[in-house]
């Protein structure tokens, strides 16, 4: 029962997770939009100070674009396999990270306000995504909690 019981508290964990990481890439691109605007930092220099004062998930994501840059592949290849790495580490859908994915043919190589437009229009998507995974947690983490100790209870029901 225990087992079921926390495999249903898990699936809930991660849908609240998701509404989380989604409100703090919102707040990345928040950032890096502000930093590129009005700081007039150079995109590489934004991330180092976006990534700064990020949470956890986010932080690694700027990291990683970071090093890869470092090893000398170009801001859309390193992008883009940052979103794809944070994809395989997180509980985020590919649905989510559409936004993040059709910035990288634009970072870096276009002016400044192009930058911002994109980067405001990204992060307004990514609202969007967080709204919906927002109501879905609200609908199912009670459900998911339930069914696995609902579920647990049932084995036990059935082994006696």
């Amino acid at each position: 029962m225990s087992a079921t019981g926390k495999a249903g508290f898990i699936v809930a964990r991660k849908l609240g997770e998701r509404v989380e990481l989604l409100r703090e890439l919102e707040n990345l691109l928040r950032i890096l939009s502000t930093q590129v605007d009005y700081a007039l930092t150079p995109f590489p220099d934004a991330l180092v100070a976006a990534g700064r004062i990020s949470s956890s998930a986010v932080k690694g994501f700027c990291s990683f674009v970071l090093k890869e840059l470092h090893n000398g592949k170009s801001l859309e290849m390193a992008w883009k396999e940052g979103v794809e790495t944070l994809l395989e580490r997180t509980p985020l859908h590919p649905e989510d990270l559409a936004p993040l994915l059709s910035l990288a043919p634009v970072l870096g190589v276009s002016d400044r306000k192009d930058q911002v437009r994109h980067l405001q229009l990204a992060q307004e998507l990514l609202r969007q995504r967080q709204y919906t995974a927002d109501v879905d947690a609200k609908n199912n983490q009670k459900l998911w909690r339930s069914a696995g100790v609902l579920v647990g209870l049932m084995v036990v029901l059935l082994l006696i």
